[in-house]
């Protein structure tokens, strides 16, 4: 962790020996960090990309609402994933505005005590509340909860498309992505580093260079499989001379692909994206 540590120093600014920040690019143990983060006036946390960001949460744990001069104040980006959740308990910032990062230090070093101890309650109820614990048991209890509506709608498996619809919306399309998965639809499911021997049937091939034959479509597929056993599948089909035609209006190769998927796997339906 890198750590930048500001001081009051009686030296005059610009004089020699002045140093009022200290630049600690080294580990620090946890204890050590725990007791800056209690003496510290202010936290910058300036994440251009983070996720949840366990310094701001750590930083107001820390914090005594007691002290004279109140607790410290969170400085926080609002590209942090703890802004959705300490956005009102801290000064939140644009780190890529300069101008705004500056006036956020400048307001949290001078906020008067009642603002501070007003900003530090709202943080600290929020991570007293939502911890770790919390979060065990409300997943606990999600899972134990008696059968309802609401559960089977969060926890329903795909439905198979309606045919009609798809047909309808595939002939008037005039360019379309077709996402397929390979494994539990064409093939059996399988693990990520699989490499198993099963292989597309005669059916499948023909199916895949039809779609492939139509100009209009573009074919994504997706599977958990090595590199190596996708080109050889994709070989199998690929060979296939199939003459470069639009499908016609009865799109028969949809038909026959939605007719044998459920078939090869009852819980999962083909993702496609008609444009």
């Amino acid at each position: 962790m890198v750590c930048l540590a500001c001081k009051c120093s009686p030296r005059r600014p610009g004089s020699p020996g002045w140093t009022p920040i200290l630049y600690l690019d080294q580990a620090i143990e946890f204890d050590e960090m725990v007791a800056l983060y209690a003496v510290a006036r202010a936290c910058i946390v300036s994440s251009l990309r983070d996720g949840m960001n366990l310094v701001s949460y750590e930083y107001v744990a820390c914090q005594d609402d007691q002290a004279d001069m109140g607790p410290g104040v969170l400085i926080l980006s609002e590209f942090a994933g703890a802004a959705q959740a300490l956005g009102a308990g801290c000064v939140m910032v644009n780190p890529f505005n300069i101008e705004d990062l500056a006036r956020a230090i400048s307001e949290a070093i001078e906020m008067p005590v009642a603002q501070r101890t007003e900003l530090h309650a709202y943080a600290s109820r929020y991570i007293n509340k939502h911890t770790s614990q919390a979060w065990a048991q409300n997943f606990l209890a999600e899972l134990e909860a008696p059968d309802s509506e609401e559960l089977r709608r969060r926890t329903a498996h795909g439905h198979p498309l309606p045919l009609a619809k798809v047909v309808e919306a595939y002939s008037n399309a005039t360019r379309r992505l077709l996402v397929l998965s390979v494994g539990g639809t064409f093939l059996p499911a399988t693990g990520a580093t699989a490499n198993d021997d099963t292989t597309l049937t005669l059916e499948q091939r023909q199916l895949l260079a039809k779609l492939l034959a139509d100009p209009a479509n573009t074919v994504l597929l997706t599977s958990g499989r090595s590199r190596a056993r996708m080109d050889e599948l994709s070989a199998s089909f690929a060979s296939l001379a199939v003459e470069r035609t639009p499908l016609g209006p009865s799109a028969s190769v949809l038909q026959m692909y939605a007719e044998m998927a459920p078939a090869m796997a009852p819980a999962m339906a083909p993702e496609m994206v008609l444009s």
